[in-house]
């Protein structure tokens, strides 16, 4: 995907153009790859990135994110069990979600 600029360009524009939508948020990237939407996530203002791979991509995507300087929101797990780290991920998400629907939800908000 790094090779194909049109195409990082376009997904770059979309989150940023929709920063609302990532800021304060709890991100889930399976399947990361190079890490570069889950940067472009922490850079639109998410508050925590969980970026999961299985293959050995997760190096260069642990120095990109340090390279990015947005590692202390993105954080990336290498697994070859990439299942039970996906749903470990999926959980803390889940859990975030949860709270956050709970506070709305006692707030009186939508």
């Amino acid at each position: 995907m790094l090779e194909d600029h049109k195409r990082t360009g376009a997904y770059y524009q979309a989150v940023m153009s929709n920063r609302r939508q990532f800021q304060g948020k709890v991100v889930l990237d399976v399947g990361t790859g190079s890490g570069i939407l889950s940067i472009f996530a922490a850079r639109a203002g998410a508050k925590k990135v969980y970026a999961v791979e299985a293959t050995d991509m997760a190096k260069h995507a642990r120095r990109l994110v340090a390279h990015n300087k947005v590692s202390k929101r993105a954080g990336q797990r290498q697994r070859r069990e990439s299942r039970a780290a996906a749903a470990s991920a999926c959980t803390a998400v889940a859990a975030q979600a949860q709270e956050t629907l709970l506070v709305r939800s006692l707030s009186g908000g939508s």
